[in-house]
């Protein structure tokens, strides 16, 4: 129940499934044509038919030099230009360079969001409170 590919291994032993749920996998992601909406996801095409516009959650993971094109623009030069400032900010806030309004360190976060907006501030706050370093840092 391990299959290994391209440097990446799936352990499926701790899971309820048998062979035969892997078989009907397999079989769903055939019909449903799962391998061509994964080439065209990484290749930028508008394949959210609901709102026409591309799904692009595999630029946020990719390498700085990964090319995904979409609409005719490399995105991922875009994506690194926000990691990066991301990166910077959390630096700032880290050493105590950036503060809040009142001069104070900031130690606190209110975030309101929904659905996928959510899910940065919440990995923020995840880390945050279970990382010891980043909780002397956020102190």
């Amino acid at each position: 129940m391990t299959v290994e590919y391209d440097g990446f291994t799936l352990d499926y032993s701790r899971q309820r499934e048998t062979q035969e749920t892997l078989e009907k996998l397999f079989k769903l992601a055939k019909v449903a044509h799962l391998k061509e909406k994964i080439y065209r996801m990484y290749n930028g095409e508008h394949i959210m038919s609901t709102e026409n516009i591309v799904v692009l959650h595999v630029a946020l993971r990719a390498a700085k030099d990964t090319v995904i094109n979409c609409d005719g623009k490399n995105v991922v030069d875009d994506v690194w230009n926000v990691l990066d400032k991301i990166n910077e900010f959390s630096e700032r806030v880290w050493s105590g360079d950036w503060v809040g309004a009142t001069g104070k360190l900031l130690k606190d976060v209110v975030s309101i969001g929904i659905g996928g907006s959510f899910l940065g501030p919440l990995f923020v706050h995840t880390t945050l409170q279970t990382d010891p370093e980043a909780t002397k840092h956020a102190k």
